[in-house]
């Protein structure tokens, strides 16, 4: 299995760290001070999003049988999330990092995601995509013209 070229979280939680550090030193703000309540609601249902998203994801693939990690797989799990959105793990990082974004009201960190989301395309994404499909083949285009990559 070709592996990514960085754990998935590593290459949301890098930027994310170098943003909200960025946003101490030289402020740019989402919302405006007195919007602070706003603020922290966006936050909320943008992390508590995320973070169901990826408790629902990693819970249908331990019934399935799968093990999240980088690991061979034995067959395409379609139930849950994953019968919305090939990449459930994925959008429910994203959706926590604009959240914990939103909290900090660091707008440092959503410049960064034109750079994460090609890493995150090229550097994992396709290289799952091509062992799926070489290790599943028909399973794997089947699923594939069912379930769109993202939402």
């Amino acid at each position: 299995m070709l592996r990514p070229i960085l754990p998935p979280p590593y290459i949301f939680l890098g930027p994310l760290l170098i943003g909200v550090g960025l946003n101490i030193i030289f402020p740019l703000r989402i919302f405006p001070g007195n919007l602070s309540n706003l603020r922290f609601l966006v936050a909320a249902i943008l992390a508590l999003g995320g973070v169901s998203l990826l408790l629902w994801a990693i819970k249908t693939l331990f019934r399935s049988g799968v093990d999240p990690r980088f690991k061979p797989v034995g067959g395409i799990v379609s139930q849950g999330p994953f019968g919305i959105t090939r990449n459930p793990m994925y959008v429910s990082f994203t959706l926590i990092y604009l959240g914990v974004a939103a909290g900090f009201n660091a707008l440092w960190p959503i410049l960064f995601l034109p750079i994460i989301f090609p890493v995150l395309h090229y550097g994992v994404i396709l290289r799952e995509e091509a062992y799926l499909e070489k290790t599943l083949s028909e399973e794997y285009k089947k699923y594939r013209t069912k379930v769109r990559r993202w939402l």
